[in-house]
């Protein structure tokens, strides 16, 4: 269920809870080019902001939470590229034609999460943030 604000910080970022409904419809697209490596959404409850979708049996875990305890997955990288050239060329302006891939970009904004992308994932990462919870000095000379 999308909360009102980001999980892990708190009321201090808040966000719009369009984004699950948008999360939602991005799994389904994804689904229809690479269903191998996407779960099903079976529905969207707009009124709870919940999607709902299958099941992913254990012993499955989030896959940063996995890196994060050094687990290796030897076939990462076949499966991220699979995924990847699969989603990304069938919902490109190359397999598209060009007012629905327009109409397609702009059903799909969501400014909010872009902000949060290039923040935490391309920005903090690389200097002095609050939001870095790493352990000095292991990471401070890479």
């Amino acid at each position: 269920q999308a909360l009102p604000y980001v999980r892990c910080v708190g009321e201090a970022w808040p966000l719009t809870q369009e984004r699950a409904r948008l999360e939602g419809e991005a799994l389904k697209e994804e689904f229809l080019h690479c269903p191998e490596h996407v779960p099903r959404v079976w529905k969207y409850d707009d009124s709870m902001k919940t999607i709902i979708m299958r099941y992913i049996e254990p012993p499955h875990i989030i896959l940063r939470r996995g890196l994060c305890q050094g687990i290796l997955y030897p076939l990462l990288s076949t499966h991220i590229s699979s995924f990847m050239a699969s989603t990304l060329f069938h919902t490109s302006r190359l397999a598209l034609p060009e007012t629905t891939f327009r109409a397609a970009v702009a059903a799909r904004m969501n400014p909010e999460m872009c902000v949060i992308t290039e923040l935490v994932i391309f920005t903090e990462p690389f200097g002095e943030a609050g939001n870095n919870k790493h352990t000095s000095p292991q990471l401070d000379a890479a």
